[in-house]
């Protein structure tokens, strides 16, 4: 870039500063380095709205399932229920969302069926769910 510029005239470069509403006053060192720096500043913003991958998801459906598992978990606390495990409280759930999509009573952002899957997969999907949540189901029901 260094070289590039230098193969601008000045009234060049006075041209493309005034057309910026910039000073074309000052030594041709000081409107190149201001340049090079709009050109750097253009390349960063651009480089921040180009985001490469897969978008970011707030929370995993993971730990969605572990959310809905300590929630359900603590109600059947509530309702008297105390032995509890996470295979019951999955169980508990699934019975209460197929009512609820029967009903068509599904909250907004239960959109679709989040324990339709096999009982091995959910066990380890709310299981990964809560790791990354930080808790432990075991100590989590013995401290209802």
């Amino acid at each position: 870039m260094q070289g590039a510029l230098s193969n601008y005239s000045e009234e060049r470069l006075n041209h493309f500063l005034s057309k910026m509403n910039l000073s074309t006053t000052g030594p041709r060192a000081e409107k190149e380095l201001l340049i090079r720096g709009l050109i750097s500043r253009q390349d960063e913003e651009c480089k921040q709205m180009v985001k490469l991958g897969r978008p970011k998801v707030e929370i995993s459906i993971d730990e969605l399932r572990a959310k809905k598992v300590l929630s359900a978990c603590k109600s059947l606390v509530k309702m008297g229920y105390l032995d509890i495990t996470q295979k019951t409280t999955i169980e508990y759930l699934q019975q209460i969302e197929a009512f609820l999509f029967e009903l068509g009573l599904q909250g907004s952002e239960d959109t679709k069926k989040l324990f339709t899957v096999s009982m091995p997969r959910l066990q380890q999907s709310v299981s990964t769910g809560l790791k990354r949540l930080g808790f432990d189901f075991g100590d989590f029901r013995k401290s209802l």
